[in-house]
C-alpha cells in the first residue's frame, strides 16, 4: 500500500460515501436516501453527514448538513435535513452522496471488517507473489466477493470464503489469499 502524503487524511477521518440521495420527498424538505447497506445505522436524529454534489452537476462545494429526523420506508430511509426545508432545496440534492467520516463508524467485533477498511489492499497469493489491489467489496446475494485489479489491469473477483481468502489483516492493508484462481 502506497504512504499517504503529509496533505492526504488518515483513514480514520477520511470520508466514506454510505448512500445517496435518489429523489425529493413531499414538499417539506425531505428526502429518500438509499444506503450502500441497507441494515446500516449510521445515520440518526442530530448526526451531521457530509453531502458530495453528484458528478454530473456543477462544480459545487460538499456540504455539511445535520439530519432532523429519519423514518424508514421500503428500501430507502426520508431524511430531514436542518436548512432544507421545501421541495426546491430537496431537488437539488438529487443525485448527491451521503458521507460520513469514518471514525464515526461502530467498533467491530475481531474478525469483522468494514468493506470501505478493504478498498486498496494489497492481494498476495498463496506463494506470496502480489496478485494485484483490492477495488472493492460486493454483495451477491450468494456471498459476497473482493473485486480486484491486477497487474495487467484485469478485474478477477475472489469469494470471501474461508476456503479462499486465508487473511485480511485492515491495519497491514493486506488481503491473503489461499486459492488465486478467482472468478
Amino acid at each position: 500500500m502506497s504512504k499517504q502524503s503529509a496533505s492526504a487524511p488518515d483513514k480514520a477521518t477520511r470520508l466514506v460515501e454510505i448512500g445517496r440521495i435518489t429523489k425529493a420527498h413531499g414538499i417539506r424538505g425531505e428526502v429518500r436516501v438509499v444506503l450502500h447497506n441497507a441494515e446500516s445505522t449510521l445515520i440518526g436524529d442530530g448526526k451531521k453527514l457530509v453531502i458530495r454534489p453528484a458528478p454530473a452537476t456543477p462544480v459545487l462545494p460538499d456540504r455539511t448538513l445535520r439530519v432532523l429526523r429519519v423514518r424508514e420506508a421500503p428500501g430507502a430511509l426520508i431524511v430531514a435535513f436542518a436548512d432544507v426545508s421545501d421541495r426546491d432545496q430537496a431537488e437539488a440534492l438529487h443525485g448527491s452522496g451521503v458521507l460520513l467520516r469514518r471514525d464515526e463508524f461502530p467498533p467491530l467485533d475481531d474478525g469483522e471488517f468494514y468493506a470501505c477498511d478493504v478498498e486498496g489492499a494489497e492481494v498476495f497469493g498463496p506463494d506470496g507473489e502480489k496478485v494485484g489491489v483490492t477495488l472493492a467489496l460486493v454483495d451477491y446475494p450468494t456471498c459476497s466477493v473482493l473485486r480486484v485489479q491486477k497487474p495487467d489491469q484485469s478485474i478477477v473477483e475472489y469469494p470471501l470464503v474461508e476456503a479462499v481468502i486465508g487473511s485480511v489483516d485492515v491495519a497491514a492493508g493486506r488481503v491473503t489469499l489461499l486459492d488465486a484462481e478467482g472468478l
